[in-house]
């Protein structure tokens, strides 16, 4: 009997990965113990230190616990530094070369194509602000005839005249919506290779942190800028701000 056709995966043709957990207990066995006997160590210890010789029972298992830290810290750099010297030699081949070199190539492209684009928007502002004048003139115009012929008292002529002005009024209203559209609309070029086109970029120089509006960016700024900056307002020693409460949150530490 005909076995059956076992289901190709995805990860069939992925190599083996370069390390396992499995792999790892096996080959630092006598670390995983080292650790095992602290853990019971420390079930030994008082959850609440009453004396000096709780303290010094507590220091003792503290100072191993560290001890032995710094070990699995060397074995694990010692382990991962093949890993991390391949990496490197990836990241540079792939990105530092091939890609910055392509990068490179693209920068200069754009700068090309920027300056083109830049300027054929500025045209086509051009044109577009000068038709928008045109037919706001005329709409002006339209509306005048409309008042005009009111005077005349011929209906049929005044509905014309209407008929007319509303007509130019909306293909005026059209075209100053087409000048007041964004100018990164202006410079888009269509081709069969892809299309090229400019894209907004609002930035910003001459920063003067002296006189900048703090409390308008207010809502812009980051919880995680916020730390930081009163991080760093605590290190130079002030105490007090408002917003926050600033404590000593004073903890124990153990030397080895």
């Amino acid at each position: 009997m005909a076995t059956a056709a076992r289901k190709v995966e995805k990860t069939d043709n992925l190599p083996p990965p370069l390390v396992t957990k499995d792999q790892l207990t096996v080959d630092f066995l006598h670390l995983v113990h080292e650790v095992a006997e602290l853990e019971n160590d420390c079930l030994d210890l008082p959850n609440v230190a009453e004396d000096d010789e709780d303290l010094a029972r507590i220091t003792k298992t503290a100072g191993g616990i560290i001890k032995l830290a710094k070990r699995i810290d060397g074995q694990k750099k010692d382990e991962k530094r093949p890993f991390l010297d391949a990496s490197t030699v990836l990241e540079s081949f792939f990105t530092h070369e091939l890609g910055a070199t392509l990068a490179a190539l693209k920068t200069n492209l754009e700068k090309v194509s920027t300056a083109y684009q830049r300027k054929k928007a500025t045209r086509e502002q051009a044109d577009r602000d000068r038709a928008a004048a045109e037919a706001r003139e005329k709409a002006i115009e339209a509306q005048r005839q409309v008042e005009q012929t009111v005077q005349t008292g011929n209906v049929q002529a005044v509905a014309a005249a209407v008929t007319q002005s509303n007509a130019l009024t909306d293909f005026a209203n059209r075209a100053a919506a087409q000048a007041s559209a964004p100018v990164s609309s202006m410079g888009f070029v269509k081709t069969d290779a892809g299309t090229a086109s400019l894209v907004d970029n609002w930035t910003f120089d001459e920063l003067d942190m002296n006189t900048v509006d703090l409390e308008m960016l207010r809502p812009f700024i980051a919880q995680a800028s916020v730390e930081q900056a009163l991080r760093a307002f605590i290190k130079a020693g002030r105490r007090e701000i408002k917003g926050a409460r600033i404590f000593n949150d004073s903890k124990s530490r153990f030397r080895g």
